[in-house]
C-alpha cells in the first residue's frame, strides 16, 4: 500500500511536470521566436526567458522519450523533448547575444532588462536577470555535457557488439570451410551459425531503440 500511494503520487506529480513544459513550449511558435531572436514572451525581456529555460532544462531530466507535443498553433505533432531542445537551444542563444560585451559602467557581462536595447531603461541591470541567466546557462551547459557523455556511451556500445559480432562472423566462416572439409559432420559450426543469428538479432534490437526513435522525431503534419 505504501508503494501504490507513493507510486501514484510520482505520477501525479510526473504528469503535472510535463503539462507545465508543454505549457512553457506552447506559449510561442518556432518561427516566432526565431524572428524575436529566442526571446520566449517577443517583448525583448530576458529575465522571463531566463527562468522559462531554467524550468525548460529541469524538465528534461525527467519527462520521458514517449511524450508528444502536438502544437495546435502550427498543426505539428514532434517529440516533447525534441520541442524542448529547439526552445531551448534559441533561448539560450538570446541571453548569449544579450550580454553586455562592453566595459561601459564596468558592466560587461551583464545581462540587461531588454534585448536589442534600444531605450535607455532597456540597458539597465539587475541582480536577479543575471542570477536567472547564469542558472540558466549552468543547467544547459550540463544538459549539453551529459547528452554528449550518453552518445559516447552508446557508440562504444555498439563498437564492441560490432567487433563480437564480427569474431563470431570468423568462426562461423571458419566452421563453415571445416563442415565442407568434412562432408557436414561438425556440430560445432552448426552451434556458431546460431550463435551468429543471435547476435545479428540483439544488434538489431539495438539499433532500433538507439535510432529509430531520432528518425521518428521528424515533424509531422496533423489531418484534421
Amino acid at each position: 500500500e505504501y508503494y501504490e500511494n507513493n507510486a501514484m503520487e510520482y505520477w501525479l506529480i510526473y504528469n503535472h511536470g510535463v503539462k507545465v513544459a508543454q505549457s512553457m513550449v506552447d506559449s510561442h511558435t518556432m518561427e516566432g521566436l526565431r524572428q524575436h531572436l529566442g526571446c520566449f514572451t517577443y517583448d525583448r525581456r530576458t529575465c522571463p526567458t531566463s527562468t522559462r529555460l531554467e524550468g525548460l532544462l529541469a524538465s528534461l531530466t525527467f519527462i520521458r522519450e514517449g511524450e508528444v507535443y502536438v502544437g495546435e498553433e502550427e498543426h505539428i505533432a514532434q517529440p516533447l523533448r525534441e520541442r524542448i531542445e529547439e526552445s531551448v537551444a534559441l533561448g539560450v542563444r538570446f541571453l548569449l547575444d544579450a550580454q553586455q560585451s562592453s566595459t561601459e559602467n564596468n558592466m560587461q557581462g551583464g545581462v540587461p532588462a531588454c534585448y536589442p536595447v534600444k531605450h535607455t531603461d532597456d540597458a539597465y541591470v539587475q541582480i536577479d536577470y543575471v542570477q536567472h541567466s547564469m542558472s540558466a546557462m549552468m543547467a544547459y551547459e550540463k544538459f549539453v555535457h551529459d547528452k554528449k557523455k550518453n552518445s559516447n556511451k552508446i557508440r562504444q556500445g555498439v563498437s564492441k557488439l560490432k567487433q563480437f559480432g564480427a569474431g563470431v562472423a570468423n568462426r562461423v566462416v571458419q566452421s563453415s570451410s571445416t563442415v565442407v572439409a568434412t562432408g557436414g559432420n561438425n556440430p560445432d559450426a552448426y552451434f556458431n551459425y546460431f550463435l551468429l543469428v543471435v547476435v545479428i538479432v540483439t544488434v538489431l534490437v539495438i539499433m532500433f531503440f538507439v535510432y529509430m526513435p531520432r528518425s521518428r522525431r521528424k515533424r509531422v503534419k496533423r489531418r484534421d
